[in-house]
């Protein structure tokens, strides 16, 4: 188990510039990328993904090659279970199989973001 890598997508706070981004600056950055998936402004300085809301929803983010001691990082930075969990999808651009974060509680107080971008 030591020294195994895995893939992860990530679309808000752990991207590059974003406020958790020093969590994956040891990890190898694969590039962009786009899910399945609505995402929401939780007006609390994060985003949260869901599963789509419309038919051909996606969101854009960024792709990192993890250790193993990074995503145990990684799940407590996103308060795993209870804020986030952490599941597996396939990116839309290519075939590869990745853990992406999704929002646990209910959004239905935030605001829904269209264009699934970040900013």
């Amino acid at each position: 188990m030591l020294g195994e890598t895995v893939k992860i997508f990530v679309y808000g706070t752990l991207m590059r510039g974003g406020q958790l981004a020093e969590i994956l600056h040891n990890s190898q950055y694969k590039g962009s990328a786009r899910i399945s998936g609505s995402l929401f402004d939780t007006t609390l300085g994060f985003p949260a993904l869901t599963d789509p809301i419309q038919e051909g929803d996606t969101v854009e983010g960024e792709v990192y090659e993890v250790k193993s001691e990074t995503l145990r990082r990684l799940d407590t930075a996103e308060n795993v279970p209870h804020l986030y969990e952490r599941i597996t999808t396939v990116l839309l651009d290519k075939p590869m199989e990745v853990f992406v974060y999704r929002y646990v509680p209910s959004v239905a107080t935030a605001h829904y973001i269209p264009s699934g971008k970040w900013t």
